[in-house]
């Protein structure tokens, strides 16, 4: 992927948790043997690093700072769409970001949505650009595309940056390029040539002498090869003469903000109550104010087997062992007891990789993991002291995806208990999968890909309808189906719609009288009736039948509905007080309005990134129309070697694709994928 684990690695090794020389294949943060096997993140994982820093280091620095020590909570996120789940959850908690981008590969589609997600939440990016020896080894850069790149490596010598040129023949500097074959810009001559050359030379064994030669004019002093050659004695030599870490500590702590910082302006955007105390509470990231803690995960115990830890931040307060904490669930409502508990702490924790430690408190802008929540907790949720009942939840996470893949399971030998356990402990380990019971008592897993086996379905419809009549009662409900306008239906998606206001939706020509009955999701009735022929009386049975049928499936696949506006147009009651039948007049109106409506399958799509060398392009697009891909665009990277192919993939059809990509190329091609929404079949 991009390197994210081992720059962490490299971080960690700073500290002095791990030994230097081991840093690039310990990979601490990919705890799961599934990750070592697959070689990238999966699940996201937080460590903490103390650092103690010198005052000539930090002269620099021109933030506030109390103190030479720093503690930094690093969360190693994963980089595929089938765990952006994981990626949103660490957001919730975190106020800044590295962004990893390969210097050749560019920034990715999942980069892009990630960093959108970043933004939205107020949450500061910082950029680093990885693999710098791709440029050299896989490109061949010319000098003037090195030019072109205008690298910023340092800002404290700032001729290294902007039309700055240096000749090295006159030993002068200028504003512009003289067109002298030694006029270079000054990154160019300091900064690119000397990493080039160094890193040319690691790679051809026959050079050893004048590389540690150039080494010591460089200032840089390898006492030991240890015999490496090729890339091994890059990576030693780069990790001792450029470390990674000194880089990533400098762009952390000098242009990154500390909680107390960034929680003055991303109060608004965290906190989902008025401005009052909590509110005060959290912007200052006040210790010794009123608990205000975000649980964003629950992190599976690996000594106590179906036990887990819920991670989260403490935004205001204190947290204790023993304490006891205010549960506010994601279905809670200020004043209401729905999804509200009250729970004890059994022991809190500082969370690092692969391991915890114990601490008797965690106070505001840290990272803690406390035990014995999990009876309680299922995933997200906003923790209290017991007496605060005022306060009110942070806001819920916003996922990037949605979990559009389902897999119906069953018990293989009938314990059916333990498979419950099971079932209850998956909906636990990740924030995005969803465990359901349907018809027939079956088991349904949703998620949002990946190790899923099966896409749903969607129904929608193209057309208009008529009636439903009950002849035993002589009830008439008549009523119509036709799409819904696509915008309105993103909206509900987002909730920017909640059908309180008539206003708010573009009516066409036949909607007098209109008014919103029900709103269950991407679809909505509507009574377009005529004068007051539509008692209120039934009106809760309509609604009941609606609820029935929008969550009993469409008639095509028996799948949920998306996307259909029901117009009640006419109702002609001989008796009212059978609501019964009304209630079925109602069910049976909508399947048959969608039936005359030409209703069509939805299923949902992917759209793939990929970039490949021109070789593989036909292996590529073979493998795409296998799969009923579509290829809407392809072309060159300009002054690399590799094409960037874009593509609609439907998600039923995208089980393996990655894995049969990386066979014929040699595990040189890993697509990106982002999920679109659904697309009529």
């Amino acid at each position: 992927m991009r390197g994210k684990s081992i720059l962490t690695d490299s971080l960690v090794a700073a500290a002095g948790n791990i030994p230097q020389e081991t840093a690039p294949n310990v990979r601490m943060t990919d705890t799961q043997a599934d990750e070592r096997k697959r070689g990238f993140s999966i699940k996201s994982t937080d460590i903490s690093l103390c650092y103690k820093f010198t005052d000539e280091y930090l002269k620099n620095f021109e933030g506030e700072h109390d103190g030479n020590e720093y503690i930094i909570y690093l969360i190693d996120s994963p980089g595929h769409v089938d765990f952006s789940a994981e990626v949103t959850a660490a957001l919730c908690i975190t106020d800044g970001a590295l962004v990893v981008i390969d210097c050749i590969e560019g920034v990715c589609l999942l980069t892009e949505t990630v960093l959108r997600l970043a933004l939205g939440e107020r949450i500061r990016p910082v950029l680093i650009l990885n693999k710098i020896d791709r440029c050299f080894l896989n490109l061949k850069l010319t000098m003037m595309n090195a030019d072109k790149c205008n690298f910023d490596e340092s800002e404290m010598m700032k001729m290294l940056w902007g039309d700055n040129f240096y000749d090295t023949e006159t030993r002068e500097w200028t504003q512009k390029n003289t067109g002298a074959a030694t006029c270079k810009r000054g990154f160019v001559q300091f900064c690119y040539v000397p990493i080039k050359q160094i890193i040319n030379n690691c790679m051809m064994n026959t050079k050893k002498k004048y590389l540690h030669s150039r080494l010591k004019d460089l200032g840089a002093t390898i006492t030991k090869d240890k015999g490496l050659t090729g890339k091994p004695l890059m990576q030693h030599i780069m990790q001792t003469w450029l470390p990674a870490a000194t880089a990533l500590h400098e762009m952390m702590i000098f242009r990154l903000p500390s909680p107390h910082s960034a929680q003055r302006y991303r109060v608004e955007t965290l906190y989902g109550g008025p401005s009052d105390a909590y509110a005060n509470a959290i912007k200052e990231c006040d210790p010794n104010g009123p608990l205000i803690l975000y649980v964003s995960k629950m992190i599976p115990d690996a000594s106590d087997k179906g036990r887990f830890f819920a991670f989260g931040r403490v935004f205001a307060g204190k947290i204790s062992t023993g304490m006891k904490v205010r549960i506010m669930g994601p279905n809670y409502k200020h004043g209401e007891q729905q999804d509200l508990d009250v729970h004890s702490v059994k022991k809190t924790f500082i969370w690092m990789g692969n391991r915890h430690v114990a601490v008797e408190d965690v106070p505001s802008g840290n990272t803690v993991a406390m035990a014995d929540l999990d009876l309680i907790i299922t995933k997200s949720v906003t923790l209290t002291n017991e007496t605060e009942v005022n306060a009110h939840p942070i806001r819920a996470m916003k996922f990037s995806v949605s979990p559009v893949v389902r897999i119906a399971v069953s018990c293989a030998d009938s314990d059916l208990r333990e498979f419950l356990k099971g079932l209850k402990r998956l909906s636990r380990s990740d924030p995005m999968v969803v465990c359901t019971i349907e018809e027939k008592r079956q088991h349904i897993i949703a998620g949002a890909g990946g190790f899923s086996l099966k896409s749903k379905s969607c129904e929608t419809v193209n057309s208009k309808f008529s009636y439903n009549r009950r002849n035993r009662i002589h009830n008439l409900l008549k009523m119509e189906a036709s799409p819904m306008n696509e915008q309105h239906v993103n909206d509900i998606d987002k909730w920017l719609l909640d059908g309180s206001r008539d206003e708010e939706f573009a009516w066409d020509d036949n909607g007098l009288g209109k008014k919103i009955l029900y709103f269950p999701g991407p679809n909505m009735v509507v009574n377009i009736g005529k004068g007051d022929r539509y008692p209120d009386s039934i009106k809760e049975s309509i609604v009941v039948g609606f609820q029935f049928a929008s969550k009993k499936y469409g008639v095509l696949a028996r799948e949920n509905m998306r996307g259909i506006f029901f117009k009640v147009c006419d109702v002609i009651l001989k008796n009212r007080d059978h609501v019964t039948d009304i209630l079925d007049a109602s069910t049976n109106a909508i399947y048959a309005s969608q039936l005359t409506a030409k209703p069509r399958l939805l299923e949902t799509v992917y759209l793939v990134e990929i970039q490949s060398r021109e070789s593989y392009l036909a292996e590529i697009h073979r493998e795409l129309n296998n799969r009923h891909g579509n290829v809407f665009k392809e072309m060159p990277r300009e002054g690399t070697p590799l094409y960037k192919i874009k593509a609609w993939l439907p998600v039923v059809e995208s089980f393996g694709f990655s894995g049969y990509l990386q066979g014929p190329t040699n595990d040189d091609v890993f697509p990106q994928c982002e999920s679109l929404g659904d697309d009529a079949v």
